[in-house]
């Protein structure tokens, strides 16, 4: 019998009111500004911003609203003399030659038929009202989306911009305007005009492009509306968000805005080149909004999309009007936690929601006909990608050096056991609101070694020890999978089991385990009737405070024969040292608490592998390294050796068994943060501290991008 077994273990105005209230670095200052500046065409994208992105400078962004907000929660916090320096100038709304009042008389276009801003095929006019065929278009197309959100799917209008300056009358103003190929479009808020005190509710108007004819929309060519038609019910759909709550959180815009997309225009499928984005980092918080480049939160309408699937597309305006009714700033959490308890009557609706929605995400792409059943995938999940295994990243850090290639792990693969990974120091265990992903292959082929004992501590997979003198060769053993999680205040654990059956070729059971709001240690027996497991834990909080960068969660797991012990990993023997690839690399750095934090960690790590013996032992346990970092041009950055900070190798930490790790904070000699660019690092590792013979040196590259 199969079974679970569960141990538990002890303009401008700012929009200030729920901004951080930490003081920003002037490298963080300067990025709002340069962001703020692009968008509004005051400034160029940098190189260090197409880095951020991690797209070429051509590649549009979806939308530039992130970059305006951010700019307008920050002002009060900017340094003054910086936007000064840097030639800030106040937006106002745009000035064009024409507008044309749609005929469902609720939006104006404004629009020019002479460059730069001019529309395609100005002279085109069938009906010879004197308004170009393309406004005509563009105008149809805004009815229809005003009517699908507010009449059909009953959201409310936006706000009126009677009293805003050069805000005419009712209607909602849409720019036609070059946005130089960067953006898709954008929303203003016009906060001079804020209905009330806490900027709650804030009128608001909308640019898009206006004709998609730079080479970033390659895809559209010859069908600019259909870029049109994404890109107005994107941007209107934002309108509709200020009328709600102004100070919601950006990824909730975000990711509802692209889901807003697919439900009017199912047939344009814009969000499928997003899709990448979200399943090459299922382990980032849905909370997280400036991963990537910021492109995440896109990415992320897979959440409002599962919702809507699951249960209808009405869920997702009962939880945008119940983030209103909460009051102004972030609460769309909460409002999906109150929502789903209407449709659920669950405690733990979010955390069994997030639960479920990482296995829609398994079964897509090359998964998606494994699925047991059309209610566990999307409906066009066919068409989506897979959660990879591994990740290929080209890495073009733009100066004109070469490319770097950095092999990310996704989702963690075994083959061959026993193996264990500590709950403390897995890099793949997920972020809150997020999921990790590890699959056991091999299963019926694998052979494991009887041994003299083996100890697992009561930390919930916290340490292991080993000790065998003498074994024999067991084949077909394998009966027993420890999975330990460990969580903190407001955080729930949700696991579920994918095994692909021996009996039933291409069958899967699942095997879905209720939240756990307690750190546990989980049984799962009877390994031997699988082909393959894949645990899929996902975390899950509706505390927006609890999220940082840094959140990675207890995760750890352990496969055994329970009537066996085991000596150390085969593939442990006779390893020469060699330096691995530095991580992160290159390094986001976000600004968190007043730190500047790395995306994974406070530092970059440089790794080496050290050599063992014929029997798996250190050939030397405590190697002495030194390290000189040099900027491109040559000068010293800084130096370090094992007196500064000396990281031992140690065998309990997992698949890091071999490894000795060797921390930059990313600072120079004098303590100060260095600057975003690209770093020479010459390392060279010796015997020990006295002989000092050297055994391995090494140059390379890491990127740093604040």
């Amino acid at each position: 019998m199969r079974k679970i077994i569960i141990i538990c273990v002890t303009m401008v105005t700012s929009l200030t009111s729920f901004a951080l209230s930490a003081e920003l670095t002037l490298e963080r200052q300067r990025d709002i500004i340069e962001r703020f500046m692009i968008v509004n065409g005051q400034s160029e994208r940098s190189v260090v911003q197409s880095a951020m992105a991690g797209i070429d400078e051509d590649h549009p962004i979806k939308c530039g609203t992130p970059d305006i907000l951010a700019f307008y929660d920050n002002y009060d916090r900017l340094d003054k003399s910086l936007l000064s320096s840097m030639g800030v100038q106040a937006v106002v709304r745009p000035s064009l030659s024409y507008f044309y009042d749609t005929p469902g008389g609720r939006i104006r276009i404004h629009y020019s038929t002479t460059p730069p801003h001019a529309v395609p095929n100005p002279g085109i006019d069938s009906d010879g009202d004197g308004v170009p065929d393309y406004v005509e278009d563009i105008a149809r197309i805004s009815d229809s989306v005003y009517n699908i959100t507010v009449t059909v799917m009953g959201y409310p209008s936006p706000l009126s911009d009677v009293a805003c300056a050069n805000g005419g009358d009712d209607r909602v103003d849409i720019y036609l305007r070059n946005l130089g190929g960067s953006f898709y479009g954008l929303t203003y808020v016009d906060t001079a005009c804020a209905t009330d005190g806490s900027y709650q509710y804030i009128p608001s108007w909308v640019e898009i492009e206006n004709d998609y004819s730079e080479p970033g929309f390659a895809a559209y060519q010859g069908r600019p509306l259909d870029a049109a038609r994404v890109t107005i019910a994107h941007e209107f759909f934002h309108t509709i968000h200020f009328s709600i709550d102004a100070l919601e959180s950006r990824e909730f815009y975000e990711m509802t805005a692209v889901w807003m997309e697919e439900e009017q225009y199912d047939d344009i499928n814009d969000y499928y080149s997003l899709l990448p984005i979200f399943y090459n980092n299922p382990r980032i918080s849905l909370q997280m909004t400036d991963q990537i480049g910021g492109l995440h939160q896109y990415a992320s309408m897979v959440w409002p999309l599962y919702l809507s699937e699951k249960y209808s597309p009405e869920i997702i305006r009962d939880i945008w009007i119940e983030s209103g009714n909460l009051g102004a700033g972030p609460s769309w959490l909460y409002a999906t936690n109150n929502v789903l308890d209407s449709v659920t009557n669950s405690s733990k609706n979010l955390a069994h929601a997030l639960q479920e929605f990482a296995v829609w995400n398994y079964f897509t792409g090359r998964y998606y006909n494994d699925a047991p059943s059309d209610t566990l995938r999307f409906e066009e999940g066919e068409a989506y990608p897979s959660i990879p295994f591994t990740v290929t990243k080209i890495v073009d850090v733009g100066i004109g050096l070469p490319k770097d290639t950095v092999i990310i792990p996704i989702m963690d693969v075994r083959d061959t056991y026993p193996i264990f990974v500590n709950k403390e120091l897995n890099p793949l265990a997920p972020q809150p609101n997020a999921a990790t992903y590890v699959r056991f292959e091999n299963i019926q082929g694998m052979s494991t070694y009887n041994c003299d004992s083996v100890i697992i501590d009561t930390s919930i997979l916290g340490t292991i020890s080993y000790n065998c003198v003498d074994s024999t060769l067991d084949t077909n053993s394998l009966d027993s999978l420890f999975i330990g999680l460990e969580t903190a205040t407001n955080v729930l654990w949700g696991v579920t089991i994918i095994g692909q059956l021996e009996d039933i070729p291409d069958s899967n059971e699942i095997f879905a385990y209720s939240p756990i709001d307690t750190s546990i240690l989980m049984a799962f027996d009877n390994l031997m009737a699988f082909k393959s497991l894949t645990v899929i834990a996902s975390a899950a909080t509706i505390d927006p405070s609890y999220f940082t960068p840094l959140g990675l969660m207890g995760f750890g797991y352990f496969v055994y024969d329970s009537t066996a012990t085991y000596p150390r990993d085969s593939s442990t023997i006779n390893i020469k040292t060699a330096l691995l690839t530095p991580y992160p690399n290159p390094a986001i750095v976000v600004l968190m608490d007043n730190e500047s934090v790395a995306n994974n960690g406070k530092s970059i790590t440089f790794r080496f592998e050290l050599a063992t013996d014929s029997i798996g032992d250190f050939i030397n346990d405590e190697p002495f390294y030194l390290v000189d970092i040099f900027t491109v041009a040559g000068e010293r950055v800084r130096s370090f050796n094992a007196d500064d900070e000396l990281v031992r190798p140690d065998r309990a930490t997992s698949n890091d068994y071999y490894q000795i790790e060797i921390p930059w904070n990313m600072k120079n000699d004098a303590g100060l943060d260095v600057n975003s660019g690209v770093y020479i690092v010459y390392i060279r590792l010796f015997t020990d501290r006295i002989g000092k013979e050297l055994i391995a040196e090494e140059r390379t590259k890491v990127a740093i991008i604040r």
